[in-house]
């Protein structure tokens, strides 16, 4: 889909790097401060006429201008009525004599030159990039810049980077934006040891499978991310793929089409022991078939107390 903007002489210049590293991790309000920075850039105003101007309170205008100073997009020291500059160019504000390894920093993109550098200087990085290229051949700028970012910014240890790698690489997703929401997860989690990343790894493999099972169960693999929300949590529980094929099989018939937030209900009441299908067997009390022409677990064959004992024994979840 192409889109253009209705009148061309009307804009104002944002970083590329600000939609292709920070859309994810940036907070809408930190979005909004920096638009709004860029906005007037050139003149000098108060800090509260951003809050004024974009409705984000004075505090969190503060840690926006903050977090874009540490990210490198603002240049600046403090607060005041100065406008914060724009950064133009790549150099780093760390102390002399600090050595390469010692860089805890989140730098845009490194370029040919600054990676050799990283190299030479610090063998870790240098190993971490050998084992990155063993596993998934030549890298380019963009995703060893998202490697060593992994190591220097985010402080994960060289053997977790590499279990991240190769689990990405498992399910076909190496792209830098995906490695690095991977990435920024185990970091906020503290998942920072060989044994803690390959439990984790385990984890989103059977996640990974369960999801899969649930959109043969739809019949979709297109998911929003209010619906991944009730899958991962129906993972999280424990929930059985049998009893989410039932809730869909209600829903369906019931609702006539697929709601995540109905399935979830008709899944909780039926582990609490109430019978939700009540409506649903009135409605096809001539056919006992689902929509998908399969039998049902309320046809004449049903047994309703293996059934009882089936759901009693989640109770507990």
């Amino acid at each position: 889909m192409e889109t253009k903007t209705n009148n061309n002489d009307n804009v104002f210049n944002i970083p590329c790097v600000v939609v292709d590293n920070f859309l994810q991790m940036a907070t809408g309000e930190y979005i909004k401060v920096l638009l709004y920075i860029l906005r007037v850039s050139g003149r000098d105003f108060a800090e509260n006429e951003i809050s004024d101007e974009t409705g984000v309170n004075q505090e969190e205008v503060n840690r926006a201008i903050d977090f874009w100073r540490r990210a490198k997009i603002l240049t600046g020291n403090g607060s005041g009525s100065n406008t914060p500059d724009v950064q133009k160019t790549e150099e780093e504000n760390v102390p002399e004599n600090s050595s390469v390894s010692s860089k805890k920093y989140m730098k845009n993109y490194f370029s040919a030159s600054d990676i050799a550098e990283i190299k030479n200087s610090d063998p870790e990085i240098s190993e971490l990039i050998e084992l990155a290229e063993n596993s998934l051949g030549i890298l380019n700028n963009t995703q060893l810049t998202s490697i060593i970012n992994m190591h220097n910014y985010l402080g994960l240890k060289t053997e977790v980077i590499i279990t991240l790698i190769e689990y990405c690489k498992n399910i076909k997703k190496t792209y830098p934006k995906y490695m690095d929401s991977v990435a920024s997860g185990w970091a906020e989690n503290n998942i920072n040891t060989l044994e803690e990343a390959q439990k984790e790894v385990e984890r989103l493999l059977d996640e990974d499978e369960y999801k899969n099972k649930i959109k043969r169960i739809i019949s979709t693999d297109r998911l929003s991310k209010n619906d991944e929300v009730f899958i991962t949590e129906w993972h999280r529980k424990n929930i059985p793929t049998e009893l989410i094929e039932e809730a869909y099989d209600v829903t369906i018939n019931y609702i006539h089409k697929l709601d995540f937030k109905y399935m979830d209900s008709v899944i909780k009441s039926k582990l609490d022991g109430n019978e939700s299908g009540t409506d649903f067997q009135k409605s096809n009390k001539n056919n006992n078939k689902n929509s998908r022409g399969r039998k049902t677990h309320y046809d004449k064959d049903f047994d309703a107390d293996m059934y009882k004992i089936f759901i009693n024994d989640f109770k507990v979840i």
